[in-house]
């Protein structure tokens, strides 16, 4: 079995809110993986799928906080972290799943959720169930090697994104700041 991956590069945002990354000329080609067996190809699959089922959690999580926000609910400290980082490069990396990471150990320790409130809690234990445990631990584990040794999604190089990230974070801190709760 083989699998070919196509790169494609622009080096344009698609809208105003996206952040377009500089061309790297030193990719010439990737090689053709070669998978061994069937079992192999579908755990590397599922691997995938726990990988996107935790973005879909992500952007579930944000509408679910974004809503409770605009209704004037109280957030906990941590859901206000959640909204407030959102938009932020490297936030699953960096905030979601080290917090998946925290509530399946307070989970298996019988300990309360502090960091969300009780019907969140629901809510992301509801998805948690939808997603392989061993894969998600398994990711969770990689995530945590990679922020050791600084291997992240987005690397932040250039004064200019610097900045407009810095706008943008602070643009979104101000929209979702306990003050501005109707």
């Amino acid at each position: 079995m083989g699998t070919t991956l196509a790169l494609a590069h622009t080096g344009k945002a698609v809208f105003d809110t996206s952040i377009a990354f500089e061309k790297m000329d030193d990719i010439e080609a990737l090689s053709e993986m070669r998978v061994d067996s069937v079992e192999t190809f579908i755990g590397m699959l599922q691997k995938q799928i726990t990988h996107l089922q935790v973005l879909v959690l992500s952007d579930d999580l944000n509408s679910l906080l974004t809503s409770k926000f605009d209704q004037g609910a109280r957030l906990t400290a941590g859901e206000e972290k959640h909204l407030n980082d959102y938009r932020e490069p490297n936030y699953v990396e960096t905030s979601l799943l080290p917090a998946l990471a925290v509530y399946q150990m307070e989970t298996l320790n019988k300990v309360e959720h502090l960091e969300f409130s009780k019907d969140t809690a629901k809510f992301i234990e509801s998805k948690l169930s939808e997603i392989d445990h061993h894969f998600l631990e398994n990711l969770i584990k990689g995530n945590q090697s990679d922020i050791f040794y600084n291997k992240l999604t987005v690397e932040v190089k250039g004064i200019e994104l610097a900045k407009l990230l810095k706008e943008r974070a602070k643009k979104q801190t101000l929209e979702y700041s306990p003050q501005s709760v109707p």
